[in-house]
């Protein structure tokens, strides 16, 4: 077992540990969909959005280290429902927008310790729900998802024509 530390980023100070946490979960989303796009083709403005939903969206970077190198990391931010929307309950939506941790410091904790500091940071907002993706094929994280009280709601079809 790893002994760890949980903080927050400091996005602008700390880009360079956001871009190359974020590029480590591209290549590993690219094992199961090889659809993703490469990080270098959508970096800067992948890098660009982020930035903006920490500053718009009172989004937040968690990363995960053991001996002060990043191991891992989660990121999300506020959602204001939409007049359209059909679902019911008072109160903002927390997305859950990306979460990563390296394979070796894989099932130690790291990945749920990550989770409910980013739940707990938010405790005091109205927050109706969290919600979050993830792929039909990445079977560990949604047995990981079911243990930590989520449900699947719906399911996404595509149909790709290029």
């Amino acid at each position: 077992m790893y002994s760890f530390a949980i903080r927050p980023i400091s996005f602008e100070k700390e880009k360079a540990i956001a871009d190359e946490l974020l590029r480590l979960l591209h290549e590993s989303e690219h094992d199961f969909n090889p659809r993703t796009a490469r990080w270098d083709d959508i970096r800067e403005a992948y890098l660009r959005h982020v930035g903006e939903c920490l500053t718009e969206n009172e989004g937040l970077f968690l990363i995960a280290e053991v001996a002060g190198v990043p191991v891992g990391f989660l990121f999300g931010y506020l959602e204001s429902p939409e007049d359209d929307d059909f679902e019911t309950g008072a109160g903002d939506d927390l997305y859950v927008s990306e979460g990563y941790v390296k394979p070796k410091f894989r099932k130690s904790g790291v990945y749920t310790a990550l989770n409910a500091a980013f739940e707990a940071h938010f405790k005091d907002h109205e927050v109706r729900r969290i919600y979050r993706f993830t792929l039909v094929n990445n079977e560990p994280m949604q047995r990981w998802l079911d243990r930590q009280g989520y449900r699947p709601v719906r399911v996404m079809y595509e149909k790709w024509r290029r």
